[in-house]
């Protein structure tokens, strides 16, 4: 058949048929392998999500405060972290080792060296990482000394050795190295005078001389050491007149282990050996210390210097020891006024003259500006804008030093030795650790001044605490002083820590405290390393010791040669078990600082201290004070701005206010500070809880809640103590800036609570006292209304 148009190109047939069959077969099959792939993956994800719904219904709960360890790499508890730190200072005990290092070299300020290098050495070792931070400061060195005793005719009677016995026992005494006995910051001078006793040279004594009619006036005044701090024994020596001072140890003053009670003088016996001298500073350092040339500025290179007259005596001074100043002192037998003071000077009735015979003192200085060295170590925090510093000063005026300061640097190192040991194990604190080994403490705290002073602001924004430690043994009397915010602290880890001189395996430091003086926290003052921190900058601190208790303890022989290891070996820990207690007590201390993620700050206690000294205070002015009207007016150029709007909300009030209407003021203000400070402590230890409370995933968005309140805690924490400070400082110690806490003005080394007022009311001063009331009145209401 021809072919044609209509002809189909593929005629019909069972060929086309099986095409169609086999096309239709394989659509089929590839939508049934569709189907079951969409099937497939229908079930994994179901299945998937049923998995993972599953395990987050039994994911298990976790707490805030693993959270944040484990998200910076740390798996130890805070149970894990005190835990690895005590065994390490209990199982080896490396105290002896450290002490007889930092005594073995002299490392008066600037000097010792090798000590700067092993400091860092032994941080470094135990994986802090370490600088070493220089300043320039302005002090002397010895160059020479005398003191002669001058017959009537002006000739040569008795010259003092103005040196301590070289024992066959103690090598440290006999050192090629070892300082001469001088004054740190005493005057140059060369003055001949007769001479008077002024007994401790305190204010009393002073008045009691005047009182007698015995003129200090030309003359060269003998004092011996104790109550009240050297330098303001010159000071008043020097205001009254005196043209020069010598200071020495009575033995009187060392307790029950003398000489005259049957025991055998250093090195037979624990008593006091008869040639020591208490070398020291004169600087008026209970006023302002760290430089005098750098007052309120870091002693940097090239820093800006002013005159240090102000700020040291004007009359030149030497120490003496009880052996020496026997002979001098036998000169005013029955010459002048018996006052009824005594001693254990046999040769002499403690008349206070005035002698009959001339003194000659000769006091040569070099004074330049000298290099010194702070060591400073840092372990970076998980929360690094908070920072916790713990510091013991590494100088000495001697050679030796076994108690002040090195016992205290034995903790230092111990305690980083134990932070190394939770380095090791992944370890990282909370916050920032920063460890410092402090020069020219003696000289008046000059490294950590000129630290401070250089880091004010950056200190004071991030700083939480300094922990300090100076002489760590000196003794077995165990004290402690703190910022009240400190007080229950202190008293916790004092139970934790086992106290290893006794029998009973449960029996810690906080038992053999409260056996000695019920665990009495005592008030920060002057003399040591907390200074700026404290009283200056606002930053709350705490210090501790072991100290002579004056009863069985052996005589410590403070700032002389006999301060020496072998002393200490022993003679005052020879089972080196206080020192090891000590480091335990201080790191852990620092550990229980830095751990805790809402701050450690007692607010409550603090409330309740500040009115316990308000109303302690307030009992001790004269009764006719409270109606005397304030002489003060709002309106008036002469009433300073800080009182003005006190003033006039009393004005306002009544009329003519009168001063229990201010103290009524202030006193509505410590009862809110009270109750708010009650509030937020209950608040605060709410916090604590919930961050060690374990919750499930879907309470994410409550823990970053519960991680906002603790961060707006702790800051507001942090800078709590700093609205205590008045920007004009005390009268006439404009340094010290804390209205709560001040270095007493008539002693130096104790502590005076509310200072402004306290030194008011002993110069009967109404209107200093009214205007101190005003200020703290504001300062109280303003930390109250910061806690609310």
């Amino acid at each position: 058949m021809a072919s044609s148009e209509e002809t189909p190109l593929i005629p019909p047939g069972t060929d086309a048929v099986e095409l169609s069959e086999s096309m239709e077969l394989r659509l089929y099959k590839q939508s049934r392998s569709v189907a079951a792939w969409k099937r497939f993956c229908a079930f994994a994800f179901f299945g998937l999500l049923f998995i993972l719904g599953f395990n987050l219904v039994f994911l298990p709960r976790t707490s805030l405060s693993r959270d944040l360890r484990r998200i910076h790499g740390d798996r130890l508890t805070a149970f894990d972290v005190q835990k690895t730190f005590l065994e390490t200072l209990e199982q080896e005990n490396n105290a002896r080792e450290i002490l007889k290092r930092y005594t073995s070299e002299n490392h008066i300020v600037g000097e010792g060296y090798g000590l700067v290098e092993y400091t860092k050495a032994k941080f470094e070792e135990y994986g802090i990482k370490t600088h070493v931070e220089t300043f320039y400061v302005w002090l002397n060195r010895p160059v020479a000394n005398h003191l002669k005793l001058l017959d009537s005719d002006g000739n040569l009677e008795y010259q003092a050795s103005l040196k301590e016995d070289v024992l066959e026992e103690d090598e440290t005494t006999g050192d090629k190295n070892s300082v001469p006995a001088f004054h740190a910051y005493s005057a140059n001078g060369n003055v001949t005078a007769k001479f008077v006793y002024a007994h401790f040279g305190r204010v009393e004594d002073f008045k009691a001389l005047k009182e007698a009619d015995v003129s200090l006036e030309g003359k060269i005044v003998i004092m011996r050491y104790g109550a009240i701090v050297r330098g303001l024994k010159v000071k008043l020596a020097q205001r009254y007149g005196a043209v020069g001072v010598v200071l020495y140890t009575d033995p009187y003053d060392d307790g029950e282990i003398r000489v005259k009670n049957g025991y055998k003088a250093y090195p037979d016996g624990p008593a006091r050996n008869p040639s020591s001298i208490e070398r020291g500073s004169v600087i008026y350092f209970s006023d302002i210390p760290g430089d005098p040339t750098t007052p309120g500025w870091g002693s940097t290179k090239n820093a800006k210097r002013v005159s240090p007259q102000d700020s040291m005596p004007k009359i030149p001074s030497l120490p003496c020891s009880y052996n020496d100043i026997k002979p001098i002192l036998a000169k005013l037998n029955g010459k002048g006024p018996n006052l009824g003071w005594a001693g254990d000077v046999d040769e002499f009735d403690y008349c206070a003259g005035t002698s009959d015979v001339d003194l000659n003192l000769y006091n040569e200085q070099d004074y330049q500006i000298r290099p010194i060295y702070n060591v400073m170590g840092e372990i970076k925090g998980i929360m690094p804008d908070e920072e916790i510093i713990v510091g013991n000063h590494r100088d000495a005026f001697i050679v030796g030093g076994a108690g002040d300061p090195n016992s205290g640097s034995v903790a230092l190192i111990e305690t980083a030795r134990g932070l190394g040991a939770l380095l090791k194990k992944g370890w990282k604190p909370l916050r920032t650790i920063k460890l410092a080994s402090w020069d020219g403490e003696e000289y008046g705290m000059l490294g950590s001044t000129e630290y401070g002073e250089k880091y004010a602001r950056h200190l004071q924004d991030h700083t939480l605490a300094y922990i300090n430690l100076d002489v760590g043994v000196a003794g077995s009397a165990f004290a402690f002083k703190s910022n009240p915010m400190f007080m229950e602290l202190g008293h916790k880890v004092a139970k934790e820590i086992p106290f290893r001189n006794k029998v009973d395996s449960g029996y810690s430091l906080f038992d053999y405290w409260s056996e000695q003086n019920n665990a009495t926290v005592n008030t920060l003052g002057a003399g040591t390393d907390y200074v700026v921190f404290q009283e200056h900058l606002g930053i709350p601190s705490m210090t501790m010791e072991f100290r002579e208790d004056g009863v069985t303890d052996p005589v410590y022989h403070y700032h002389s040669n006999f301060d020496s290891f072998h002393w200490m070996d022993k003679f005052c820990d020879p089972t080196w078990e206080l020192h090891s207690t000590m480091a335990q007590f201080f790191g852990l201390l620092l550990i229980s600082v830095t751990e805790q993620e809402v701050s450690v700050l007692d607010v409550k206690t603090y409330a309740e201290q500040i009115s316990k000294y308000y109303y302690d205070m307030i009992a001790t002015i004269p009764k006719s004070w409270v109606d005397y009207l304030l002489l003060f007016d709002a309106e008036d150029g002469q009433t300073p701005a800080y009182m003005k709007n006190t003033i006039k909300q009393l004005q306002m009030a009544h009329g003519a206010p009168r001063l229990k209407d201010l103290m009524a003021l202030v006193e509505s203000n410590i009862k809110g500070l009270i109750e708010h400070a009650t509030i937020y402590q209950s608040y605060k230890e709410d916090l604590q809880d919930k961050i060690t409370e374990d919750y499930p995933w879907f309470r994410l968005f409550h823990k970053v809640k519960i991680a906002v309140q603790i961060k707006v805690a702790n800051l507001k924490l942090l800078k709590l103590d700093r609205l205590l400070l008045f920007k004009d400082g005390l009268k006439n110690r404009v340094w010290m800036k804390h209205v709560i806490i001040a270095p007493s003005r008539e002693k130096g080394y104790d502590g005076d609570i509310l200072p402004g007022l306290h030194e008011a009311q002993i110069d009967g001063d109404f209107d200093e006292f009214v205007r101190w009331l005003v200020i703290i009145g504001d300062k109280i209401k303003l930390v109250g209304d910061k806690l609310k």
